[in-house]
């Protein structure tokens, strides 16, 4: 049986830049063994298909069934949408029922960050991309009641499901410095591809702005608060002109950082148990020698 490694976040672990990476090497990983996955396939990774899979069916599943049985060799999918919808029926069943009727067993990759930096990284990209006009600690709060972020309760059974396998990988100081595009190509087994191949200027876009930026972008919402009901173009032409100006003003030099001591302690401590049984699950130790400063 061949194997469909699903690259499913989570967000902020580098994502846009594996994908990127994918997307401009498919015909040479496919060379290796390894097929990028075409159907419902774009900049977004395999985001479309994902939404299918989550939203019962359609024609992309049915396309996406027909392309598995001309795959030679292994099958690769990316899309941190994956994780946020692998514990909502008709998920993972309705995959691993494709998968199993074309001869795949499914082998989910998780890519887990501590929850606090991931929260100030998230939004600083929401107040970039004008999706966002709350404070940073005011919007925590509205984090902290979203299941997906508890990744005991979220990830946690796919551990103890024998129908698939599950690799988690910490989001720690040694896959950073290594980097997520050659830690996927170590999850695949492929050592001759060169994972520098990923365009600088393609994931320049998820660059967290600088302090002032946040506060020029937060600003602007709540004086124009036309802005929230703007469709996605018409908002998206407004964020890159303020962040244009945000950046010709020299006002990125550094990165946004709302964790006070206290806040991250908060968070932190909120997800402690959690986190807890969710290490030991994974990786058979404490999250705090999985994240050892």
């Amino acid at each position: 049986m061949q194997t469909c490694h699903v690259f499913a976040g989570t967000h902020k672990t580098g994502s846009t830049a594996l994908q990127q990476f994918l997307a401009t090497n498919a015909d040479r990983l496919a060379t290796v063994g390894h097929s990028v996955i075409g159907v419902g396939f774009d900049h977004r990774g395999h985001r479309a298909l994902a939404r299918s899979l989550a939203d019962g069916g359609g024609d992309l599943l049915a396309r996406f069934a027909a392309e598995l049985t001309s795959v030679d060799g292994n099958a690769v999918l990316a899309s941190e949408l994956f994780g946020d919808v692998i514990d909502k029926p008709p998920m993972p069943d309705l995959l691993l029922q494709v998968l199993a009727g074309a001869g795949y067993r499914a082998r989910f990759v998780l890519v887990i960050r501590p929850q606090a930096d991931y929260f100030n990284s998230r939004y600083a990209q929401l107040v970039k991309q004008l999706r966002c006009d709350l404070a940073f600690a005011e919007w925590v709060d509205t984090q902290l009641r979203i299941h997906r972020f508890d990744y005991q309760a979220h990830f946690g059974q796919l551990f103890d499901d024998d129908r698939f396998d599950c690799v988690a990988l910490p989001f720690d100081a040694a896959l950073r410095t290594r980097g997520i595009v050659a830690t996927a190509l170590d999850v695949l087994g492929v050592t001759d591809l060169d994972p520098g191949t990923v365009d600088p200027g393609a994931v320049s876009s998820n660059r967290i702005p600088g302090q002032r930026t946040i506060e020029h972008l937060l600003a602007l919402q709540r004086a124009r608060p036309g802005i929230a009901g703007m469709g996605a173009a018409e908002r998206r032409a407004v964020a890159i002109e303020a962040n244009a100006e945000a950046a010709a003003n020299g006002w990125d030099a550094d990165r946004f950082n709302g964790l006070t001591t206290a806040l991250r302690l908060r968070i932190e401590g909120h997800y402690a148990t959690s986190n807890d049984a969710f290490a030991h699950a994974a990786w058979g130790r404490s999250w705090a020698d999985v994240f050892a400063p």
